[in-house]
């Protein structure tokens, strides 16, 4: 009988598990049922359960004291995981925050897996709620709207309440689409109402925007009116869940409503995935400073280099390494947390599509694991 041997933990190398499946399948060709075997590799956990749970303190405590953050965005599926790459209990020990790309719909492994690494390792899991995202999502609510309300006769139809022999006649009001407050509102709500279901953290607050200062009056009203219904949802959730964190992330310069809830936020998330050196990574932090908001917890946000588009460049910088290779921007932004700066705080680095990174030949997560060593010389990991 054919045995196709599971390593759950990965000890093994490549060549050796290729050479014992090569072995195997040798050895047991004639058999074609197959049937699969677990190997229980020995863990610390298992064989020192108490030396374990000394580390796992230790941990906590690392979590709990002045350190540079790791914070990771994770690009989850809907599906319950099923390669390694997919749990969040994967990730290195040291990471402080993950960041859920897809909140909703969460696999009952994965709501599992939340609760695993905050009560063990005490790292947190939040997802993100955008304006942006929202705003989007109504454009293409508006696009479905109109196709599905295309007038008969098009264009060219006889106007709403005249006859074709031009005399008015009664007629229903037009129905009309849901305006966009109503939609920003319900949707913010649906968003925000995740923490409870799942479990989660907190929230990251993501608003981008427009520079408001081109702007008509008129505009501009309408503009603070929606950045009001939003961001009088967030207070609100706020001061209902003072037990949560609050990230921000985006352009505080283009916010006209009151900037003073940034205060609540543990850190603030400066978008720099195209920047392709440090000097760039500065840059992105000016732009983002206003008065109102607070300098002393900036985290900057860089990304993992794409598995599957060539063309793609961001998550690299233009400067290359001794070997002739580009630098990661996870690399290159870890040595700028560790540079001085008089105007802000450089508190950590946010790291998107992180289980890019998992996938390398030497070690699982290798340049966010060197960024955590390098950001603090000597964490638990």
């Amino acid at each position: 009988m054919r045995k196709i041997i599971e390593n759950n933990i990965s000890c093994l190398s490549g060549a050796v598990a290729s050479a014992m499946t090569l072995f195997l399948f040798a050895g047991c060709s004639e058999w074609t049922e197959p049937e699969s075997v677990k190997i229980n590799v020995p863990t610390l956990e298992s064989q020192n359960p108490e030396l374990y749970a000394q580390y796992l303190q230790s941990l906590r405590d690392y979590r709990s004291s002045e350190h540079k953050v790791m914070v990771t965005k994770y690009d989850n599926k809907a599906t319950a995981p099923v390669g390694q790459a997919e749990h969040l209990n994967a990730l290195p020990d040291s990471v402080d925050y993950v960041i859920l790309m897809n909140p909703d719909e969460l696999s009952d492994a994965v709501v599992s897996e939340m609760s695993e690494i905050r009560e063990e390792k005490g790292t947190m899991t939040l997802y993100t709620v955008s304006y942006d995202t929202i705003e989007d999502e109504y454009a293409a609510y508006l696009d479905e709207w109109n196709a599905a309300h295309v007038p008969e006769g098009g264009e060219t139809g006889t106007p709403e309440g005249e006859s074709e022999t031009g005399e008015d006649t009664p007629s229903e009001p037009q129905e009309q689409p849901e305006n966009f407050a109503d939609f920003l509102g319900d949707r913010t709500d649906r968003l925000l109402s995740l923490t409870d279901k799942y479990g989660y953290d907190g929230i990251n607050v993501a608003y981008t925007g427009i520079f408001p200062g081109s702007l008509q009056d008129e505009a501009k009203s309408e503009l603070l009116a929606h950045q009001t219904v939003f961001f009088d949802k967030i207070k609100a959730w706020q001061s209902s869940h003072t037990d949560k964190l609050m990230f921000f992330e985006g352009m505080p310069i283009n916010i006209l409503y009151d900037l003073s809830f940034l205060n609540d936020c543990r850190y603030i998330i400066v978008d720099a995935i195209d920047a392709v050196n440090k000097e760039e990574l500065t840059m992105n932090v000016y732009m983002t400073v206003t008065t109102g908001v607070p300098t002393d917890r900036m985290v900057i946000g860089v990304t993992t280099p794409s598995l599957t588009d060539p063309t793609d460049d961001r998550g690299l910088f233009s400067a290359t390494d001794a070997s002739g290779e580009a630098v990661r921007a996870v690399s290159g932004a870890a040595e700028w947390v560790c540079e001085q700066s008089g105007s802000f705080l450089r508190a950590g680095i946010c790291v998107e599509n992180a289980q890019n990174d998992y996938y390398n030949i030497t070690k699982s997560y290798k340049y966010i694991r060197e960024a955590i060593q390098t950001m603090n010389p000597s964490p638990l990991d």
